[in-house]
């Protein structure tokens, strides 16, 4: 629990630019002086490398970071199978929600799915779905997960219970895809993904991207990929 204390000031930083800005330009300032530089090319240096940082905010950066978590995707499984697969959703708020419940629901309306989970998510989520026409027999929700390597642990236990065997159809938005479907398959589950693309701001585009990218190599470190 204190680990995720820590991320959570660290990510409340990282997306506030003023604070990150002026906690950058502390960093560099006091590096400066461990190397040979002159007085006066000490604050220069540290306000390029400060005006650098802020690059991370712009949507040069959100297109890189998307591309790099892109080519981050396991391949995905083939879905011709003798067991109809389960549809899962993780949480990720209501913005993404409304996009990926769209598309769940269109998905079993075709009668490609045979049950939706919904992972870690409240129950606005379940009520989306059952707006757009699913029949709540076929909808469960567990609120239990808190983390994304939670979604596809609890899923693969929910799963093994209900529906062993069934493949998955991951949807979620095309940011988090690929952590998530490294963690499922780390917990032995066959994905199909499919990514739904919310309707948001280039900030907040920029926002899921970034965080995205941190955590993806955050479970690279922790061997979970």
């Amino acid at each position: 629990m204190a680990w995720f204390r820590i991320r959570e000031y660290l990510l409340r930083v990282l997306f506030s630019p003023f604070l990150f800005l002026l906690s950058m330009g502390i960093v560099f300032s006091l590096l400066s002086w461990q190397f040979p530089f002159t007085r006066k090319t000490q604050l220069p240096l540290s306000l390029l490398a400060t005006l650098l940082s802020s690059s991370i905010y712009s949507p040069a950066a959100t297109s890189l970071f998307t591309y790099f978590l892109e080519k981050q995707l396991p391949e995905s499984i083939d879905l011709c199978t003798n067991i109809s697969p389960v549809l899962v959703l993780v949480g990720r708020g209501p913005i993404v929600a409304a996009a990926t419940t769209e598309t769940a629901a269109l998905l079993l309306n075709q009668h490609q799915v045979q049950a939706i989970y919904i992972s870690g998510d409240l129950p606005q989520t379940r009520d989306m779905l059952l707006q757009l026409g699913v029949p709540s027999g076929l909808v469960t929700l567990d609120s239990s997960a808190t983390t994304t390597w939670e979604n596809a642990s609890y899923t693969s236990a929910w799963l093994s219970r209900h529906y062993p065997g069934a493949p998955v159809i991951l949807i979620t938005d095309p940011w988090q895809l690929a952590r998530a479907a490294r963690a499922f398959n780390y917990h032995g589950l066959s994905v199909y993904m499919k990514a739904a693309m919310p309707e948001m701001s280039e900030k907040s585009r920029n926002y899921f991207a970034l965080r995205e990218t941190l955590a993806y190599i955050l479970y690279w470190f922790q061997a979970r990929t």
